[in-house]
C-alpha cells in the first residue's frame, strides 16, 4: 500500500495540547483499499489530536455519502456515513500493553502515524452490512418491483417436495431418533 502523505501526523515535533486535523475522503483514498462495495464516496473527517508525555488521543468524527447498490434489487442510492471514534496511541510502550482494539503502542523510535489505515477502519466499522433502497439518503426509495418480480420467478421454492428420496427419509429418521 503506498503511503500517502496528507494522512501522516508527526506528533514528535508537537507541542503538548489539543491539535486539530481535516481530511477529505474521496474515490482516490479508497483506491488503495477494499472500496465494499460503494462506487463514490465523499467524506469528511475532523481529528482532534490530545498529545502529552505519554499518550495521543485521537479524536475522529465522520460525516458524508456514499453510494451503493441496492443488495436487493440493484437500484442505486446514496447512503449517508456518520460516526465518532476514539483512538489511543501509547508512546514508548511494549507490544505486551495492548489490550484493547483502539489502543496502539508506539516503539521509541517512531515520530508519525500514518492515519490513512486507520480512517479506513472506521468507514468499514460503519458501513452497514445489508444496503437497501430504504436506507436513501434523504427520501427512502423503494426497491424496483419489476427486478423483486424478476427475482422471485427465479427464486427456488420453499415448499418441500412431494415425493421424497427414500435414503433421505431414513436420515431423517435417524435425525428424530437422536432428539
Amino acid at each position: 500500500m503506498r503511503v500517502r502523505s496528507e494522512y501522516i501526523v508527526e506528533f514528535s515535533g508537537l507541542k503538548n495540547g489539543s491539535h486539530s486535523y481535516d481530511w477529505t475522503l474521496g474515490d482516490a483514498f479508497f483506491d488503495g483499499f477494499n472500496r465494499d462495495g460503494f462506487q463514490q464516496s465523499k467524506l469528511q473527517v475532523s481529528c482532534r489530536m490530545d498529545k502529552d508525555e505519554t499518550m495521543l488521543v485521537f479524536h475522529l468524527s465522520i460525516d458524508g455519502v456514499l453510494d451503493f447498490d441496492c443488495d436487493r434489487c440493484l437500484t442505486p442510492f446514496t447512503f449517508r456515513l456518520k460516526g465518532n471514534k476514539t483512538l489511543v496511541f501509547k508512546l514508548n510502550g511494549t507490544a505486551s500493553e495492548e489490550e484493547d482494539e483502539d489502543l496502539f503502542v508506539l516503539d521509541a523510535s517512531e515520530y508519525q502515524i500514518d492515519m490513512a489505515p486507520h480512517l479506513n477502519d472506521l468507514v468499514q466499522i460503519l458501513l452497514p452490512m445489508k444496503r437497501l433502497c430504504q436506507m436513501n439518503e434523504g427520501k427512502p426509495l423503494e426497491c424496483d418491483p419489476e427486478m423483486l418480480a424478476k427475482l422471485e420467478a427465479y427464486s427456488t421454492s420453499a415448499e418441500e417436495p412431494e415425493h421424497i428420496d427414500p435414503r433421505w427419509e431414513k436420515l431423517q429418521q435417524l435425525k428424530s431418533d437422536d432428539n
